[in-house]
């Protein structure tokens, strides 16, 4: 991946500066086959300009490697992108339920987006 991402960049940010900082932030250990891989999520910025959210799958079926993933332009605060990228805030990811469907063609699995890692849940607790 470290060897794509340059020309992937290009191709979705052309405009944009190349020179992007990266760091892994933690994916979801849901697995999206039985095929699957490997699984990251990433963000980055260039210089404070640009944020990205990089997520991607990797999975091995009859002896071909397929790589799908989405990768998010967009920032959603409240704080600055420097220190949203210190604290490993990601953008929501839209694309992870097309990722699996792109995956089940290739695999024939029978998936269910409903237990796989594009849902999730939020808890909410109250203090006093």
């Amino acid at each position: 991946m470290s060897k794509l991402l340059p020309k992937i960049l290009k191709a979705v940010e052309p405009n944009e500066s190349q020179d992007f900082e990266w760091k892994d932030v933690v994916a979801d250990p849901r697995k999206s086959s039985e095929f699957e891989i490997e699984s990251k999520r990433r963000i980055g910025m260039n210089g404070g300009r640009a944020y990205l959210t990089l997520e991607y799958r990797q999975i091995a079926v009859n002896g071909k490697r397929l790589l799908t993933g989405t990768i998010v332009n967009g920032y959603e605060g409240p704080v600055g992108i420097k220190e949203s990228f210190e604290k490993g805030t990601y953008t929501a990811n839209g694309g992870c339920f097309d990722s699996v469907d792109i995956i089940a063609v290739f695999t024939k699995e029978k998936l269910d987006p409903e237990k796989g890692p594009c849902f999730f849940t939020i808890t909410m607790s109250r203090t006093n």
